[in-house]
């Protein structure tokens, strides 16, 4: 009896949803003071932790390797963006990614949109521990490569967009270019990461999936559905975050008519800082917030500090990588950078950090923000006694929403 009993006490394992979205800046949500009204991301926040001192790299690749890994980037060789054909860049075969592990622990595993982590065979999402996958193995900017003048003299071929399945070769499928730029989030990654959702909870198996979102990153091209279509928004730029807005509302929804809502965590981060000074043709926005630097300026803080939000209802949080091994209980991460557990408790309110009770949580993760490691610079580690002190995870003084009061439901006007 006491058996049964304990298998019925066994925890579920959660599903997790990560939405990584491109070149977003600290202050370009509502719910960070950002001027244009994203009620749903907002909504994100409020149910669950907003981060404000949440950190990652000055590059797209150093970042999500980081993030796949819990790895320093510089350790993995991944401390810089590929340059197109370089050939066999991005993450090699022997790093154990996120995917991996939780595929390892009987998780099904998806990614859609953007990899950066490898373009040659064995180095793909597939290779990497994902089920399945569809997306790009580099950078959108390759959507306006055909349409430079003097493309065809450069002997590269055309850039594609890829798809594979675990045990399988990818194989491209489509063209990138600029016809299907500004709808590719609409018309393929959240119809392709809300129905995997919905498969997945159909036949109750735990899932993660990691939806790398296209926005916003040159070529910036608003979709024509919210291309000038609300008042409350102010040109191109503001249009694109009102979209991503509508996007992650469709994704939490599709979590909620899956019946999957209490058991599902969801994370929503960029990996850079805001990218104004990479857009142009005429466009202009992305907000810091009251950090001085954007995407070109690494050695400031814009350039790092971005909007991170983790929403997982009724639960305990711990950190990025080290929150999924711990809460599902799969043993040791065979990663040798892991930090110590921190936990944040809804109960409670507060952040707390605890003594390692296995080894491999012993060498704390040094590396601020690149895996969640906010969790670490808000809370106080714990002294050599074994003692541990609280700190509350505040607010920053003054700082609100802009768009709380303003369309609390999510549109696409």
């Amino acid at each position: 009896m006491s058996s049964t009993m304990k298998q019925d006490e066994a925890p579920t394992k959660p599903n997790i949803v990560f939405i990584l979205v491109d070149n977003v800046g600290w202050g370009d949500f509502g719910v960070y003071g950002g001027t244009t009204p994203t009620p749903c991301i907002d909504r994100l926040a409020n149910e669950g932790i907003r981060l404000n001192n949440y950190n990652v790299e000055c590059q797209c690749t150093p970042s999500r390797s980081a993030i796949m890994t819990a790895r320093m980037p510089v350790r993995s060789g991944t401390y810089t963006v590929p340059w197109p054909g370089q050939g066999a860049s991005g993450l090699c075969p022997w790093e154990y990614t996120m995917a991996e592990l939780l595929s390892d622990a009987g998780y099904a595993t998806a990614l859609y949109g953007k990899w950066h982590l490898g373009e040659i065979q064995g180095r793909m999402p597939n290779d990497q521990g994902f089920d399945e996958w569809w997306g790009i193995l580099n950078s959108w900017d390759e959507a306006g490569y055909t349409s430079y003048p003097l493309f065809k003299k450069s002997g590269m071929e055309p850039p594609m967009i890829w798809e594979g399945k675990k045990g399988q070769k990818s194989a491209p499928v489509m063209p990138l270019d600029l016809n299907v730029r500004p709808i590719v989030d609409e018309k393929y990654l959240i119809p392709k990461t809300i129905d995997f959702i919905k498969r997945q909870s159909a036949a109750k198996k735990p899932f993660f999936v990691y939806l790398g979102y296209s926005e916003v990153h040159p070529p910036i091209i608003a979709n024509p559905a919210f291309a000038g279509k609300s008042t409350s928004r102010g040109g191109t730029y503001s249009d694109i975050i009102g979209e991503m807005d509508y996007r992650v509302g469709q994704v939490l929804d599709a979590i909620k008519e899956a019946g999957a809502d209490g058991n599902t965590i969801v994370v929503l981060t960029s990996d850079n800082g805001n990218g104004s000074s990479l857009v142009c043709g005429g466009v202009t926005g992305g907000s810091s917030g009251p950090w001085r630097g954007d995407f070109f300026n690494p050695p400031f803080e814009g350039s790092y500090r971005t909007a991170g939000m983790i929403r997982w209802p009724g639960k305990c949080l711990l950190g990025w990588l080290p929150t999924k091994c711990y809460a599902r209980r799969t043993g040791c991460l065979r990663s040798p950078e892991l930090s110590e557990r921190q936990t944040w408790c809804r109960k409670t309110g507060r952040l707390t950090a605890s003594t390692p009770q296995r080894s491999c949580w012993a060498r704390a993760t040094r590396r601020a923000g690149m895996l969640l490691c906010s969790l670490v610079q808000t809370a106080s580690l714990c002294q050599s006694s074994g003692r541990c002190t609280r700190r509350s995870f505040a607010t920053p003084k003054g700082l609100t929403s802009q768009s709380s009061n303003r369309n609390s439901r999510c549109s696409t006007t």
